[in-house]
């Protein structure tokens, strides 16, 4: 049961830096192919992924 918890979370960790780092490979590479809107919520959901994995790390 910790194992499969401890493995969920690190996908969730891993899945938010993939969002965060795929975002910004987008608007450094073309801002008017895809939407601003599409990359703003990559990022803030990536964040939240990663800052939530880390809070609730120790739980």
């Amino acid at each position: 049961m910790t194992f499969n918890h401890f493995f969920y979370k690190a996908i969730d960790f891993y899945f938010g830096l993939y969002l965060l780092f795929s975002s910004w490979s987008i608007i450094n590479a073309s801002i008017s192919t895809i939407s601003w809107w599409f990359d703003f919520f990559c990022i803030v959901l990536g964040l939240w992924l990663i800052i939530e994995n880390l809070i609730t790390k120790k739980g």
